[in-house]
């Protein structure tokens, strides 16, 4: 992880040695202001839902995504003030 804070860290869900929710879970505590989204193409499970209602990360979006739709979800994110 960078030592500079990026603004938006975008994650698959489903990598081979961490869970992209874990590795959000891990910007948010190095970087609370950071925007995180998480991808996914699997079940949303109660662990997902919860981080989503909690705001441990930003966004979940499901695939397959229409590009122009993932595009609007983020600028709005991006454009929206941060929390804490």
């Amino acid at each position: 992880i960078s030592r500079k804070r990026p603004n938006l860290v975008i994650s698959d869900n489903y990598m081979p040695k961490v869970q992209g929710l874990a590795f959000l879970q891990e910007i948010r505590k190095a970087w609370p202001r950071t925007r995180t989204v998480l991808l996914t193409g699997g079940v949303i499970g109660d662990r997902i839902t919860s981080a989503v209602a909690t705001g441990e990360i930003d966004a979940l979006i499901k695939k397959p995504w229409d590009l122009n739709d993932l595009i609007e979800q983020i600028r709005e994110l991006v454009e929206r003030p941060a929390s804490s």
